[in-house]
């Protein structure tokens, strides 16, 4: 990337995730960031076996992300590791916090969590969780997937927007876009997936002067929220 581009993604953040100065900020692991969901999987296919579930191969390949002018005074921002960047900004217990981490090493805590809440096991374990003398063939099912994309496009527009925005214009417009695949093997044949799938997530937001600071972060859970509940389900149906 070039040194004018890395100039100018920096002062594009600056400006999209910070709108107030002099405060601290608090760091929230993203393999540890809750989940919401209104999914409660049925008694009859809830379940005690146990899933080892891999970190994501990430595909998202070498492209980090760029940020530059479309036009005076509109800017437009590509992040595709959306994750590593610093524009995850929300208020958790009344604190400035921003959501870091890697999402390919993340995505195992996530889904672990989301089985349990979801009431379909409390069996699922990270990879990264186990010692060494762990036995793998211990395992009934293995959860493994690739990271495709985590694309989140930001255009903002000062003028006339910016200026307008003191009226209740939204100014920032962002577009995300959230793909994965998973595949769930049984434990003693990793070879042949008895279920894979491809999960797309696609959504966008708005953000004035007066809301919508945490629209980047909305959208980012948003996703999560929406996707590893189907996750959830696909699996529970795919042992019955």
């Amino acid at each position: 990337m070039k040194t004018q581009s890395k100039a100018l993604m920096v002062v594009a953040i600056l400006f999209m995730t910070v709108p107030i100065t002099g405060c601290s900020f608090r760091a929230q692991q993203l393999k540890s960031q809750p989940l919401n969901t209104t999914l409660s999987i049925p008694s009859g296919s809830q379940t005690d076996k146990k899933f080892l579930v891999y970190p994501l191969e990430d595909l998202r390949g070498g492209e980090y992300g760029i940020a530059y002018p479309i036009v005076p005074f509109h800017m437009a921002m590509d992040n595709r590791y959306i994750e590593s960047t610093e524009i995850l900004q929300s208020s958790q217990g009344g604190k400035a916090t921003f959501t870091v981490g890697s999402m390919p090493a993340a995505f195992p805590y996530l889904l672990a969590n989301m089985m349990r809440e979801t009431r379909f096991t409390n069996n699922a374990t990270p990879l990264d969780q186990l010692n060494t003398k762990v036995d793998l063939d211990s395992f009934d099912y293995v959860v493994k997937g690739k990271l495709i994309n985590t694309k989140m496009v930001t255009h903002s527009n000062m003028i006339p927007l910016g200026l307008l925005s003191i009226f209740g214009v939204p100014f920032i417009f962002v577009n995300y876009t959230l793909e994965f695949e998973v595949s769930l093997y049984q434990g003693k044949n990793i070879e042949e997936p008895i279920l894979t799938r491809t999960y797309l997530f696609e959504d966008k937001k708005v953000r004035g002067m007066y809301y919508g600071f945490s629209a980047h972060f909305d959208l980012f859970m948003d996703g999560l929220e929406g996707l590893l509940p189907d996750v959830v389900q696909d699996i529970a149906n795919a042992i019955q």
